[in-house]
């Protein structure tokens, strides 16, 4: 097992070939920017390809999330990969259809239940491909917070099953900011 250092570098060469591939080549698929050996180094930390592409694409697009929230979020699915054994697959992704509709609130919080059902998914690697953790919808949303993807994360992890701690972290964020 490579070093925390070690992975963390790999993981920056393989978004940056991820990037150029994107931006220099027109790739548009997983497969298009990741090679058999990117593919095979993602899975040996338990990063699905789509969830690395699915930040290529969106640095791509819009500049965000920076690298450092990328490495936070795959940081902490490897710690949860290497917690279930790391040498089972990733669990079978749950049907988008399953996930809360942006529309859906919790305690008064719009996107929350979407969003934890994400983070959620995506700990235990089950989000489906056609969703991210982290897209377009969950920067804003957390920003307004002053709430960052990997700590967001982190909140939904230590809080397990216990949406009203992540909505009481939120509120008391927002007061905060107040």
């Amino acid at each position: 097992m490579s070093t925390n250092g070690e992975w963390k570098a790999q993981l920056q060469a393989v978004f940056e070939r991820g990037v150029k591939a994107y931006d220099e080549m027109g790739a548009r698929l997983p497969s298009e920017c990741f090679g058999e050996e990117d593919s095979a180094f993602l899975a040996s930390i338990g990063c699905p390809t789509q969830v690395l592409y699915d930040f290529v694409e969106d640095w791509c697009w819009a500049k965000e999330p920076a690298f450092e929230e990328v490495v936070g979020v795959v940081s902490l699915r490897r710690e949860a990969y290497l917690a279930a054994g790391g040498d089972r697959a990733a669990g079978v992704p749950v049907p988008a259809s399953q996930f809360p509709p942006g529309t859906a609130s919790l305690e008064g919080i719009s996107w929350l239940p979407r969003i934890l059902a994400k983070a959620r998914a995506i700990l235990r690697g089950e989000l489906p491909p056609q969703l991210m953790y982290g897209c377009g919808g969950d920067r804003p949303f957390l920003s307004t917070y002053g709430v960052g993807l990997a700590e967001f994360l982190e909140v939904v992890k230590r809080a397990g099953g216990n949406d009203s701690a992540v909505a009481a972290f939120l509120k008391a964020r927002a007061q905060g900011r107040g």
